[in-house]
């Protein structure tokens, strides 16, 4: 994938994004991209890398580094990050330091230092990338064995929710204006024909239900995506799940006016301090319109 370079300026803004320094707006709307945009995720590892480097080798300084240090270093998986590009450059800086140089070989005593660098930059890189692989290799196959687990489960609330919507009695009549009520599985690679919802030109709202693996208890936010745009539509308040069987649901009101006779999917992410969290899993259906 060729990557585009952005202007220095949004690679200042990305920078500022890692370091926790944008308000929760702009954070947010960072956050969107990185679920949906390869090229934006691309160039954010690039920065990301570029930054954790600078550190390193002490070209960050005042209140970057300050703040590289309070915020960015929080998280234990980034503080390794680090902390590993500094020993491996203390490793390097060592290694051309401490080296000898043989009297008489000048040129030779020149190139030593670089050629023991070199030495080690290969094995130290050698044994990470060994590492690496066998890392991969088991979130491969851990991540094959948990899908299998998910269409095995998907599979079986398809079958219970069926039977219960086929045995549900009939809902009492309301004096407020009509609703829809659709309940929605997450889509997997099982899923072919999206569940097809109806919508009258009486209905104000439409209730949709989400089902989720689990009970969570922090709030939710659901999106509307138009999948042939690729654009958010619609977006909820803080939603809650509450406890259902066989799996509990998260209530989101859709109104009526912003769907058309088309496809769309509901996306569904934890919020966490206020701000987009986890990607809980994104719910496609077909609306019909008279």
């Amino acid at each position: 994938m060729m990557l585009r370079r952005e202007p220095a300026r949004d690679d200042d803004e990305l920078i500022r994004y890692l370091l926790g320094e944008l308000t929760d707006d702009q954070a947010e709307s960072l956050d969107e991209r990185s679920v949906v945009d390869d090229d934006f995720v691309a160039r954010l590892r690039l920065i990301e890398e570029d930054l954790v480097d600078a550190y390193a080798t002490g070209r960050l300084a005042g209140d970057r580094r300050t703040r590289f240090e309070s915020f960015y270093l929080s998280s234990p998986r980034r503080l390794k990050r680090a902390v590993f590009a500094q020993r491996f450059l203390a490793a390097v800086d060592n290694a051309a330091r401490d080296s000898p140089a043989p009297a008489g070989h000048g040129r030779a005593a020149r190139w030593l230092p670089l050629t023991i660098a070199a030495a080690v930059v290969l094995s130290i890189g050698s044994g990470w990338m060994l590492v690496r692989d066998a890392r991969l290799r088991t979130d491969l196959h851990e991540t094959q064995q948990r899908l299998a687990d998910a269409d095995r489960q998907t599979a079986r609330l398809f079958g219970e929710l069926a039977q219960r919507t086929a045995t549900a009695a009939p809902a009492p009549a309301q004096t407020a204006a009509p609703s829809v009520a659709l309940v929605l599985l997450p889509q997997t690679r099982g899923s072919s024909v999206p569940p097809i919802l109806a919508v009258g030109v009486e209905s104000s709202t439409v209730t949709i239900e989400l089902a989720v693996a689990a009970l969570d208890r922090s709030p939710y936010q659901a999106t509307l995506r138009d999948p042939a745009t690729n654009s958010v539509l619609w977006r909820s308040d803080d939603l809650t799940a509450r406890r259902a069987e066989p799996a509990p649901l998260v209530t989101v009101t859709v109104p009526a006016a912003s769907l058309k006779a088309q496809h769309y999917s509901l996306e569904l992410f934890t919020r966490r301090n206020g701000r987009t969290g986890d990607f809980v899993g994104g719910y496609p259906f077909q609306v019909l319109r008279p």
